[in-house]
């Protein structure tokens, strides 16, 4: 008698209107579809129900569970109350295609057993993912990319990793991005000499300089104005600063 496989831990890919490549992945939890905002896969399109669908682990199987949804449930194009889905496969919730895909070989299948991570709290399987992907980054150097909406806690994520870090003795500072005017913005970010324009009396060190030997948190960096992204690039692959009205670069350690 032929034994069923265990299904590994699978990325659900959204192929269809306006939330098209949004991904969620399924491990342990049950991933809730629909359009309400308590459900892990958030949807928009009207044809999606407030709870649509239910995505979760049964034993060895991966299943979708229909909950009673107006504009129903399919997998591989046929209509399903409860059915097993597989990497591989298309469902459809109302008129969402949703991909099935085997997860990213690179994130662990064994998740810390930890409910914190330096101020980070939870002990779900979508926090102890988080962690284990901040367990790689922190002993690095690697400068860090952290997505997510505004007050999801993206500066509570850096200073994790800071603290977790060898530089964690070292100072965390923080530059939003978006508070900077753009007169000032060189000044603030890379400092200036004395004299280096009107009504600078004395020099000053920029964020570069006062994070040396430590970590500098960006919040939204895609408020800077695009010119300064490319001397801001540069300073990240060079790891040089000069300070406006300066002569020469100075190395900084962040």
């Amino acid at each position: 008698m032929a034994k069923s496989a265990s299904v590994p831990s699978v990325v659900l890919t959204v192929v269809d209107g306006d939330g098209a490549g949004t991904t969620v992945r399924c491990v342990d939890d049950p991933i809730r579809i629909g359009t309400s905002a308590a459900n892990e896969l958030r949807l928009s399109d009207r044809s999606v129900s407030r709870l649509h669908a239910v995505v979760r682990r049964i034993g060895a199987r991966l299943a979708i569970e229909d909950q009673g949804s107006t504009n129903g449930t399919f997998v591989q194009g046929v209509r399903v109350r409860d059915a097993d889905i597989l990497p591989g496969m298309r469902v459809q919730v109302g008129n969402v295609g949703i991909d099935v895909a085997a997860s990213d070989p690179d994130v662990p299948r064994v998740l810390p057993d930890r409910k914190r991570f330096g101020p980070l709290v939870g002990g779900s399987s979508a926090m102890k993912r988080i962690y284990a992907t901040l367990e790689k980054a922190a002993p690095t150097d690697a400068t860090v990319l952290i997505l997510g909406e505004t007050g999801t806690g993206k500066e509570v994520v850096a200073r994790a990793v800071h603290e977790a870090s060898a530089r964690s003795g070292g100072p965390f500072i923080a530059v939003d991005c978006g508070a900077l005017t753009e007169s000032l913005v060189e000044s603030e970010l890379f400092g200036h000499q004395r004299g280096a324009f009107t009504g600078a009396v004395s020099g000053r060190s920029g964020a570069f300089q006062s994070a040396h030997g430590g970590t500098l948190f960006f919040d939204e960096v895609g408020e800077m104005p695009a010119a300064l992204q490319r001397r801001f690039l540069r300073v990240l692959e060079t790891r040089e600063v000069r300070a406006v009205g300066a002569d020469k670069a100075r190395p900084v350690d962040v």
